[in-house]
């Protein structure tokens, strides 16, 4: 029971952190803009921001929400499908972390503190999906 709502939980920390990126991006930044070194618009104006055209800013919240999803799925039935599948697409941006981190670190030589929360998000998803998925 502790595991499904600490999972609820951190992936419900992803959404709202997507979402608040997301709206951060989208009216120019300056919110988050706390110092030279706390800064989301040093991150979300990195050229490696984009892939494909797309944002990462924009493609957050559908990420967070395929968890969300996935996850309300299992908390409200228990389906291990359910929860495989959120072990998967976590693992899958548990992958690409260190990468954004290093992007925020060394580019962009900021962090954003929705990028963090989000990076927090994943790690603790991932984490508790799997722990669940042994139990």
């Amino acid at each position: 029971m502790w595991g499904t709502v600490a999972l609820l939980l951190a992936v419900s920390i992803g959404v709202a952190s997507s979402m608040a990126g997301f709206w951060e991006y989208r009216v120019g930044g300056g919110v988050c803009d706390l110092s030279s070194w706390l800064s989301c618009s040093r991150v979300y104006y990195l050229p490696e921001a984009k892939i494909a055209g797309i944002h990462l800013s924009e493609a957050a919240p559908l990420y967070f929400m395929l968890l969300a999803g996935l996850a309300a799925m299992y908390g409200f039935t228990g389906s291990r499908k359910s929860l495989v599948g959120l072990a998967l697409a976590s693992l899958a941006g548990l992958a690409i972390v260190p990468y954004l981190v290093y992007l925020e670190v060394f580019r962009a030589g900021a962090i954003c503190i929705f990028c963090t929360l989000m990076h927090i998000s994943i790690i603790a998803s991932a984490f508790l999906s799997y722990r669940l998925l042994r139990s």
